[in-house]
């Protein structure tokens, strides 16, 4: 009789989703303070929030739109227009909104590898008034980009607005590889990149359209960092 039950709220939540996406607004307060760091060192701000259904091969989506986040100076550190969020329910259970899965859509994002070989993330503008592009893509400044990053590395901490995250996945992603050490520039738009938790640090996979002149050739990447042998794969 139970199982009968969810079967029927499953089908008329569903068919009311296959409308178009619900309203969820009033929590968005919620989201905005599970997001932000106790000390204010990052702020979040969010113009809106939807619940969605693409379709049978996904779950029930949180949408956000118009996710900004601010330094404690009041600095812009990424404009995010368009991201899916998935919760934890452990956390929600202790009244906290904490995020395990994020998926941004058309992210511009720049991977460095300095010269002695170390990795890390560039800035870019984050101006979402400036044209009509920049508004459509979600931008990230580098020191945020790296410590959302680092929170996949070994297990979660449960610490933080970040502490339960397994998962970031960008979509459509404008991807520019500077490789100072080897003295070259790299584009890879349209592409995807999925940053995960595995057993034994951070997983990463990666399709690329990387640019070559007037031509595009398709990559599959997959390799990770294993912080026990200090080595990415």
């Amino acid at each position: 009789m139970l199982i009968a039950g969810v079967t029927v709220l499953l089908v008329l939540a569903a068919f009311r989703l296959s409308y178009g996406p619900v309203s969820l607004n009033f929590v968005t307060p919620y989201i905005e303070r599970g997001l932000s760091a106790d000390d204010r060192s990052a702020v979040v701000t969010i113009d809106g929030t939807v619940l969605t259904w693409a379709g049978w091969d996904r779950t029930l989506d949180i949408r956000l739109s118009g996710v900004h986040v601010k330094g404690s100076d009041g600095g812009e550190q990424a404009f995010i227009p368009d991201i899916v969020i998935g919760f934890s329910l452990k956390a929600l259970l202790r009244g906290r909104f904490a995020p395990t899965e994020l998926e941004l859509f058309k992210p511009r994002l720049t991977v460095i590898r300095r010269a002695d070989g170390s990795f890390g993330f560039g800035d870019t503008v984050i101006n979402p008034a400036q044209d009509s592009t920049s508004a459509e893509q979600s931008q990230l400044h580098g020191e945020l980009t790296a410590k959302a990053i680092s929170k996949l590395v070994g297990p979660p901490d449960q610490q933080g607005p970040l502490g339960y995250l397994s998962s970031i996945s960008m979509v459509k992603a404008d991807l520019t590889f500077d490789d100072q050490r080897a003295g070259v520039m790299l584009s890879a738009p349209e592409s995807e990149i999925i940053f995960a938790r595995d057993g034994v640090g951070l997983g990463v996979s990666a399709r690329l359209n990387l640019a070559v002149g007037d031509h595009f050739t398709r990559i599959e990447l997959a390799g990770g960092d294993n912080p026990a042998e200090n080595a990415l794969d």
